[in-house]
């Protein structure tokens, strides 16, 4: 529980970051006649994150946690692969109900990946001490 705020600041910038470079590569260079205040928009996606992952990551975080310790998986590649598949469904959910395209369950998916990630690697080094 207690990597899970440290995890939410971690994955914020991190995942916006993500979701940036994924909307650069998918739409290419904007035309140097248009404006595009990049800064106002990345706080404002990092903002919007913070929100979700505090109203629909924590709730679904300690529900993961719970259902992985009725599991209680043997090894530590286990524990990864049945958090992994677990969290898929929040993924699903949350890309249905924002519009259900192909663009919006991948900037879920970005999201909730690399807070998965950033909360397992936390939950590893907790783990490791």
């Amino acid at each position: 529980m207690k990597n899970i705020p440290l995890a939410i600041i971690i994955a914020v910038p991190l995942s916006t970051i993500c979701l940036f470079v994924f909307d650069f590569i998918l739409n290419g260079v904007y035309d140097s006649g248009v404006y595009s205040p990049f800064w106002g928009t990345f706080i404002t996606t990092a903002w919007v994150q913070f929100l979700v992952y505090i109203a629909v990551g924590i709730p679904s975080t300690l529900l993961i946690n719970f259902i992985v310790r009725l599991i209680n998986p043997s090894t530590f590649l286990h524990y990864y692969i049945i958090k992994i598949v677990i969290f898929l469904f929040p993924t699903l959910l949350l890309s249905y109900l924002l519009g259900g395209t192909t663009y919006t369950f991948i900037s879920v998916s970005i999201a909730v990946y690399v807070y998965l990630h950033v909360l397992f690697l936390l939950e590893k080094r907790e783990h490791q001490k």
